[in-house]
């Protein structure tokens, strides 16, 4: 990560593909660059010179991006009619051991409970050289010490029945990865991804100083407190 160029992020999936294996999740590894086409080949080339399944390469307008990355509103992650709970980390590094004890969990849980067969779990690594170039006093933006940002992602058919099995699913994702960070005792969790179980410390930042510049500037801004419909701070 301390040398991915600016212009490169690296996208993941474990997801489940019977059609390829019926018994564990696939990895699914996209290489999305702003760079020429050759460049971000040669970019890729230690991923093409690993045993795979497929490979898909070309050029796209922006615009495009949401629907190869499965994310767009036709997609499955924002498609309507599905419960879908997310759990998210941000993390400094990838811990191997932990990040198998997720992979192993999603296949056992799946093949358990087929009902969560469709969810997935995304690995997003984007350039941080941006982030990391301002001053951490310099706003109440927390999370810039984090390099990467994982999320599971449990998606199924709404059943009232599943609800709590599914919370615990993905709390117990989490935990693998957060036991093994560097702060087990401090989440780091994007705002646009948490669940709504994270504390605000977890979500804006564990500097009681960051809390209440962004207490602050929401009474400047907001001091009818409108916009509150998801995880508020205030």
């Amino acid at each position: 990560m301390k040398t991915q160029p600016p212009e490169v992020t690296h996208w993941m999936y474990f997801v489940n593909i019977p059609d390829i294996d019926p018994n564990r999740p696939i990895i699914w590894y996209a290489i999305i660059s702003d760079d020429t086409f050759e460049k971000s080949t040669e970019y890729a080339k230690p991923l093409f010179d690993i045993d795979h399944i497929n490979v898909e390469a070309g050029v796209a307008p922006m615009p495009d991006l949401a629907g190869l990355t499965f994310m767009s509103s036709d997609s499955v992650g924002c498609a309507k009619g599905y419960t879908g709970l997310r759990y998210p980390i941000g993390l400094k590094t990838y811990d191997l051991p932990a990040v198998r004890k997720v992979f192993n969990d999603i296949a056992d849980m799946s093949n358990r409970n087929p009902e969560f067969a469709g969810s997935f779990f995304l690995l997003e690594g984007y350039s941080t050289h941006g982030v990391k170039a301002v001053d951490e006093r310099s706003s109440a933006f927390p999370h810039r010490d984090d390099d990467i940002l994982i999320t599971s992602y449990i998606m199924y058919k709404p059943n009232a029945s599943l609800d709590a099995l599914a919370q615990e699913y993905g709390e117990k994702l989490r935990e693998h990865l957060l036991a093994a960070s560097h702060e087990p005792e401090r989440l780091t969790a994007y705002v646009n991804y948490a669940h709504g179980i994270e504390s605000l410390e977890a979500i804006y930042g564990w500097d009681e100083w960051r809390l209440e510049k962004l207490r602050g500037l929401k009474a400047k801004w907001d001091p009818q407190n409108r916009m509150r419909f998801y995880n508020p701070i205030v």
